[in-house]
């Protein structure tokens, strides 16, 4: 299966794990196993931030999203080489990880290199997340946490891009909410009133439409 596989283009291999899903309902180790061995996927060209999204069941279940937080944590460490051996994601400490994440960062100096790493690998994890309300609230909670810790311009400068990009992809108005709220910091921070505007009438409209 897996020398059929390889022969067809990455999207369609997605789609094929999207029709595994549904064979396997409920079962989000057989779709690890299956998007890990026998899609095909060429795991040195693969965009894993893209891809293992694909791990999350509709409902956002604990097993799923168990699943697809242990291979983001393998790409964190991947790409915040600094932060490698401080990026554990375990039984006892999972629905605490990023509260110890940020915790680190609190207590700790940063160097500005894993302050940039980290937003981006931040940036590179969300969009395809943004359709998974709870999963996005928890990235993005996160996300504005370090922004507004350490404040820094040319970070917020590059989060107010993705901010405004997120708010034209986000269809869920709880996201859209969270969006709108850190791009207000962030607009105050970067003392950019056009952007404050822009995500105040954002988030005036998506609090009209919970109503």
């Amino acid at each position: 299966m897996t020398k059929r596989n390889a022969k067809r283009s990455e999207k369609e291999k997605l789609v094929l794990l999207e029709q595994f899903k549904e064979a396997f309902s409920g079962n989000p180790t057989m779709w690890e196993y299956f998007l890990k061995k026998e899609l095909g996927l060429d795991w040195k060209k693969a965009n894993g931030y893209a891809v293992y999204p694909g791990l999350l069941a509709e409902n956002e279940s604990w097993d799923s999203v168990d699943a697809y937080m242990r291979n983001f944590c393998a790409l964190a460490r991947r790409d915040i080489p600094d932060m490698a051996g401080k990026l554990s994601y375990e039984v006892k400490t999972k629905r605490i990880f990023f509260k110890n994440w940020l915790k680190f960062y609190q207590q700790n100096k940063v160097d500005r290199k894993v302050r940039v790493q980290t937003c981006a690998v931040l940036e590179k994890a969300l969009p395809p997340l943004l359709t998974h309300e709870k999963t996005a609230l928890q990235f993005l909670g996160f996300y504005g946490q370090i922004l507004d810790l350490w404040k820094d311009k040319q970070l917020s400068a590059r989060a107010d891009a993705c901010l405004t990009t997120w708010l034209k992809e986000a269809d869920k108005a709880p996201v859209r909410k969270k969006v709108a709220e850190i791009g207000l910091k962030v607009a105050t921070h970067l003392e950019d009133k056009r952007a404050l505007v822009r995500y105040a009438e954002a988030l005036g409209r998506t609090l009209n439409r919970v109503v």
